[in-house]
């Protein structure tokens, strides 16, 4: 159970840290209308992490998630958006593979910091962690 919420912790992480980018990136001029647009590009950003949740179940079930694995399966999931899309220029296919990197760092980090033996309580107690007498 504690696996199943790292990840989900982890894909929504990656979901708005995309929309954060995407918003960044936008040609806004108001400082309002990039947070409004993060917001909005945040549920579409939650479509392409679930393509990723599928690819991460499969490369967990070979037991090959690794940092690259999970950028790659970013940029991947990136290209895929970005040649689907009408009228896609090479400017856009370079921001959907930004983004998909992007996407594929955060996912990695929180599910390697969540997923540590501290984080899960069930390390060895060091020195630091014994009272001393």
């Amino acid at each position: 159970m504690r696996e199943l919420t790292v990840a989900m912790i982890a894909f929504l992480a990656a979901a708005f840290s995309s929309s954060l980018v995407l918003a960044l990136m936008s040609d806004a001029t108001s400082s309002v209308f990039p947070l409004l647009l993060m917001f909005l590009l945040f549920g579409y950003c939650l479509i392409p992490a679930f393509a990723f949740g599928v690819l991460f179940a499969v490369l967990r079930m070979f037991h090959m998630v690794r940092w690259w694995s999970a950028v790659l399966g970013g940029v991947a999931i990136g290209m895929l958006l970005g040649t689907g899309l009408p009228g896609t220029n090479p400017w856009l296919l370079e921001v959907c593979l930004l983004v998909g990197a992007v996407t594929g760092s955060v996912f990695w980090a929180v599910w390697k910091t969540g997923m540590r033996p501290k984080a899960l309580g069930v390390g060895a107690p060091t020195s630091n962690d014994v009272p001393s007498a």
